[in-house]
């Protein structure tokens, strides 16, 4: 059974950016193979396009922090690609957080071509239960910041409301 591939590129607005280099290379080099019906190339317009299209992934290969974390989030399996320290640090931080649904793949590793294989074949083979494990996590971590958050508001409300009472002046 053939498997579609879908690309999806972000669209910015403005100067040129790596990403829209990368962007047009890549319509480039698949400007013969997308006459097949299995290639899909779309443009991503806004975050929300982005969430929309991260759910209906099987499996994602990036070198976009977000697009892992709307992926992860949604319980989707993903192969983070790295050729930096500040990347390596970023998605070993997304594999810290989701240690069964999240790979990160070095691009400059000396066998990349096989170990990116491998993995890949692993994110795509996901198990569901892994996957809703992920998605869990996600919603865990939200509810847990959005406590942090609300703890917070009260202690600052609390420090203003003793500041006022005090009689002092000015902000805090």
């Amino acid at each position: 059974m053939p498997v579609e591939l879908r690309f999806y590129i972000a669209r910015r607005k403005g100067t040129p950016t790596r990403d829209q280099a990368c962007s047009r290379y890549l319509r480039t080099i698949l400007q013969e193979e997308r006459r097949r019906a299995d290639i899909v190339i779309d443009d991503i317009g806004s975050p929300e396009a982005l969430i929309s299209a991260a759910a209906k992934c099987r499996a994602i290969a990036t070198g976009s922090y977000h697009a892992a974390l709307f992926g992860l989030a949604q319980g989707v399996p993903t192969v983070c690609l790295t050729k930096s320290g500040y990347y390596d640090a970023k998605f070993g931080g997304l594999q810290a957080l989701f240690p069964q649904t999240c790979f990160v793949a070095p691009l400059n590793a000396p066998d990349l071509p096989s170990r990116l294989r491998t993995t890949l074949q692993q994110a795509w083979s996901l198990s569901a239960s892994a996957r809703a494990t992920a998605a869990h996590t996600a919603s865990r971590l939200r509810d847990d910041g959005r406590d942090a958050y609300a703890q917070f508001r009260i202690a600052a409300d609390g420090e203003l409301t003793k500041v006022t009472a005090a009689g002092r002046e000015g902000g805090v």
